[in-house]
């Protein structure tokens, strides 16, 4: 892995080790001479140092296309999120004359967490530039309360949710705005596939339960987090201008269309007021407005925010003008550094333990919902002086692990924030609590009415078989979509870090699955899927996935009819790209149904 010796603080030798433990894709090797060190920008303000290149490097047009061969990505991503020897960090694709000749890759000091093993020359990625959609949540809704953005500006986004869900198991163009308002996974581009193909939530029974399990895991987002899709915004990696080019107050990005259409576009043009903002957010000057420009340097950075101060992490923008503040306030001023804890000598396994069981006892989540509780009670919402206060302490509070200095609630604030009550919304266990009259209250309560969406197989109604195909249980429908609603507690805690390690786990296991069923489909024929072309193989492979659906579908009907078992309809469309031709081969045939 390389040498930890030169860390002396227990918190950041913890997070180098996790550094080699987190996920990533081997790639190409680099050789030493093709690797620059070039400085951080850095600049000294009022006494305190600003790094304003942290944790960003460059990456050679050519290397960035090897890469994306090796990941078997289409269109050639313009940043990754890297792991090279005891480097970690995004390198976005340098500008033309960025790089000198024969340098593929240039990374900064602020990117070398520890001395790497030299023998090591492949660059390993942990994720490629992609754009991701924008969701409203608990904490921006505050902000913006605190902004000026009107409580009727968010009921209206929130409201559109609730219509979609309402009608997104039995009308086409509902679902389909449906499946652009989740977060992305194994749903959206299934679903959206099937519906170009030409099949209807409305008479094909796996499209349903896919829609039923959207449908439900959305409303119970709104509900417990107040989760709301925001269509004209999207989620992005910053990065540095390396131009040099951009005037403070400016930003500039395009978004491709992801895998509908990887053709790149700028959603809005230069001059436009934009929202910007990255989560976790607690202090009003977390949300900034910036002014879109249009530099042609950059031009090749795709689904990247490029800014003077950008660093690698995921930043929300937002040019729906409603939600796009007439002033903002002043970013929070970074509270007196405090010297980190340092050890003599090496880092031992006792002071190891130590630390994880302080980060166990961590003040992180206590802090940020003691904001959220003043926030809704209080008339100033965020602007209140206690809530001031706790967003430093959950800026502190996140360093932590690098730090090891924890971030100390006095007893003057834990006693007041006794006194504040629990809104309903927050659903504390044990806890007296009041009906919340804030938005997010309003939320809560009117997304928890609304009744679940049954699942009409599970009431076992019967389902005509799809003519242009001739030659489950609401569970299934939630693992094949990867829209789960819950889990069970005890699973969750004997085997995975949290609920979103056991969503990304089961996400995995499943997409191994219909992989292995894959290839036995092709298997069994006797081609390549690659070689399956038009002809003889095409119509063969086309004639095995029609015998599929039909042996599943009335094996399903069967089981209907002779046991209290849900049928199971999702095995054939482990090759619905192949049930998707046939089906637009039929609608193009009988235009008329």
């Amino acid at each position: 892995m390389g040498d930890l010796s030169g860390i002396h603080i227990v918190g950041k030798y913890a997070a180098r080790l996790g550094q080699g433990l987190s996920a990533s894709t081997p790639t190409v090797d680099i050789i030493a001479t093709q690797v620059a060190k070039i400085p951080d920008i850095e600049v000294t303000t009022g006494g305190k140092m600003f790094c304003f290149s942290d944790g960003i490097g460059m990456i050679s047009q050519q290397l960035a296309a090897a890469v994306a061969e090796r990941l078997g990505v289409v269109p050639v991503p313009s940043a990754f999120q890297i792991r090279f020897k005891g480097c970690k960090g995004v390198v976005a694709v340098a500008p033309t004359g960025c790089l000198p000749a024969g340098i593929q890759m240039a990374v900064r000091p602020s990117m070398e967490k520890f001395s790497g093993n030299m023998k090591h020359q492949n660059l390993e990625v942990l994720a490629q530039a992609s754009p991701l959609k924008c969701f409203l949540n608990r904490q921006i809704i505050v902000l913006l309360s605190a902004v000026g953005i009107s409580d009727d500006t968010v009921m209206a986004l929130f409201n559109r949710a609730l219509a979609d869900i309402k009608a997104g198991t039995h009308e086409d163009a509902a679902y389909g705005r449906l499946l652009r308002s989740i977060p992305s996974g194994p749903v959206e581009q299934l679903g959206s596939n099937m519906l170009d193909a030409g099949f209807s939530v409305r008479t094909e029974p796996f499209l349903h339960t896919l829609g039923v399990a959207a449908c439900n895991r959305y409303k119970l987002d709104l509900q417990l987090k107040a989760r709301i899709h925001v269509p004209m915004a999207v989620s992005l990696i910053g990065v540095l201008d390396e131009t040099k080019t951009m005037q403070p107050g400016s930003v500039f990005f395009q978004v491709s269309g992801g895998w509908e259409n990887p053709t790149a576009v700028a959603p809005v043009p230069a001059g436009t007021r934009v929202l910007v903002y990255r989560n976790p957010c607690l202090h009003p000057g977390d949300v900034q407005v910036f002014q879109t420009v249009d530099v042609p340097a950059l031009r090749h950075l795709v689904d990247e925010l490029a800014g003077g101060d950008l660093d690698g992490d995921i930043y929300s923008v937002i040019w729906d003008l409603s939600l796009v503040p007439d002033h903002t306030h002043r970013a929070m001023e970074a509270g007196a550094s405090t010297s980190p804890e340092t050890v003599d000598g090496a880092v031992t396994s006792k002071q190891l333990g130590d630390f994880f069981v302080h980060c166990m006892k961590d003040n992180l989540g206590f802090i940020a919902h003691a904001h959220l509780r003043v926030a809704v009670s209080s008339a100033d919402g965020a602007l209140n002086p206690a809530c001031l206060e706790l967003a430093q302490l959950h800026s502190k509070a996140v360093d932590y692990n690098k730090t090891g200095v924890p971030a100390t609630i006095t007893r003057k604030l834990r006693n007041n924030l006794n006194k504040v009550p629990y809104p309903d919304f927050m659903e504390p266990i044990g806890r007296k609590v009041v009906k919340s009259q804030n938005v997010l209250g309003v939320i809560y309560r009117e997304a928890k009415q609304r009744p679940e969406i049954n699942n009409r197989i599970r009431q076992k109604q019967r389902w005509p078989l799809d003519p242009g195909l001739a030659v489950g249980d609401s569970a299934e429908g939630e693992v094949m979509s990867g829209c789960v609603r819950s889990f069970s507690r005890k699973f969750v805690r004997d085997r995975y870090k949290d609920v979103h390690d056991a969503q990304v786990h089961l996400n995995t296991d499943v997409s191994k699955l219909k992989q292995k069923y894959r290839d036995q489909f092709w298997k069994g024929l006797g081609v390549e899927e690659a070689a399956a072309g038009e002809g003889a193989n095409r119509m063969r492979a086309q004639q095995k996935a029609s015998a599929w659906y039909m042996v599943a579908y009335k094996t399903a009907w069967h089981d209907l009819d002779h046991n209290d078992l849900s049928p199971f309809v999702s095995f054939p469309w482990t090759v619905s790209d192949v049930l998707c031709e046939i089906k637009r081969q039929h609608v193009a045939q009988h235009p008329c149904g």
